[in-house]
């Protein structure tokens, strides 16, 4: 070792962003992840505890070893593993739109009109010709 502390990220959802901090070379997924759902009988969202899905335990493992070699160890047997969802349930399917609904009812009253300076059709036209 180089003389620095060892470094470990105890893998939660912050894991899967796609933050990468120096010097990180070990993560320990735990398998588990908190996420927002909708109680239909309560008419409510909470948030619950449950088994990450595979595309989100791969993308934590990524974050080992960005800048040097790394590992990552999960807190499961294979069989677990091998048992897991492929992908997350969007949030969308998960939670009630409730929110959503009072959010646009809240919003201006003409959402459809651009109070702009310039229409975002032209915006979009004048950066399109603009060298990068």
């Amino acid at each position: 070792m180089s003389g620095c502390p060892r470094q470990v990220v105890v893998a939660t959802n912050i894991a899967e962003t796609s933050i990468t901090i120096p010097g990180i070379v070990y993560v320990v997924d735990t398998m588990f992840v908190k996420l927002r759902s909708y109680n239909a009988k309560a008419g409510v969202d909470f948030l619950t505890v449950g088994p990450v899905s595979k595309a989100s335990a791969t993308q934590r493992s990524g974050r080992a070893g960005r800048v040097r070699a790394g590992k990552s160890y999960r807190l499961c047997t294979q069989p677990s593993f091998d048992a897991l969802r492929d992908a997350t349930v969007p949030e969308l399917q998960r939670t009630g739109l409730a929110s959503v609904v009072l959010q646009l009812k809240a919003a201006p009253p003409h959402p459809g009109r651009w109070t702009g300076s310039a229409r975002p059709q032209r915006l979009l036209r004048r950066g399109a010709h603009t060298p990068l």
